[in-house]
């Protein structure tokens, strides 16, 4: 049986956004990210000074561009309520980023001692490998989650007028090598956390690999 939740862990440019999306499309689950909600949530306040949330849009945009962790409180009250609803409608989810440690231990509450299945994949890659994967990825702009690896690739997905793009993220490297520090910091506390203290299963597997090998490996774990 599929687990209710997958949780695709690693550092940046390991490939969690384009797992994510071939699991999304061969048995449905529905794509969450966490740093996905937060862009959103920047991109729709940072310029509406008048709005209540603008210094909070602010602050999350400053905090992401550093490469910093979003305070948990900060980060659950942009996403948490959507994930509750989606645990709530029996929609299977697949998250591609959580971006806290505050963020797994929320994860790991919630499911714990309940039916709630899940299965934590960790992804690693050496920060030569990332950036160097960072330097080559491009999106179609309007399919915002999802990476190419070349920009003929994201040209081939644009719609008419439109050309492919580089995220400023992918190029601050100051930030990518801040990211890999936290996540190298964090990896086992993560696992303790999701499938010691939490209920889910552990996969762990190299990001090295192609898009595919990384694929198989999970559906070879998933039985599918």
């Amino acid at each position: 049986m599929l687990p209710d939740i997958i949780l695709l862990d690693g550092p940046v440019g390991s490939g969690k956004g384009t797992q994510a999306n071939l699991l999304s499309q061969k048995f449905g689950y529905y794509q969450f990210g966490f740093g996905t909600e937060l862009r959103d949530f920047v991109s729709e306040f940072a310029s509406q000074p008048e709005h209540p949330n603008y210094a909070k849009a602010i602050e999350i945009e400053g905090i992401l561009t550093r490469g910093d962790n979003v305070n948990p409180e900060d980060l659950l009250m942009v996403a948490g309520k959507k994930i509750e609803a989606l645990i709530q409608a029996d929609q299977k989810i697949v998250i591609d980023s959580v971006k806290t440690m505050g963020a797994f231990e929320w994860l790991s509450d919630i499911t714990k001692g309940s039916n709630i299945s899940g299965l934590l994949v960790q992804l690693y890659l050496d920060i030569n490998v990332t950036l160097e994967r960072l330097s080559h990825r491009y999106y179609a702009p309007h399919i915002k989650d999802l990476p190419f690896n070349s920009y003929e690739e994201a040209l081939k997905h644009c719609l008419e007028g439109e050309a492919p793009i580089r995220r400023q993220d992918d190029q601050n490297v100051d930030r990518i090598y801040r990211q890999y520090e936290l996540y190298n910091e964090n990896r086992d506390n993560i696992k303790h956390i999701m499938t010691e203290t939490g209920d889910f299963k552990y996969l762990q597997i190299s990001g090295f690999d192609s898009i595919l090998d990384v694929f198989d490996k999970i559906l070879e774990y998933l039985e599918v």
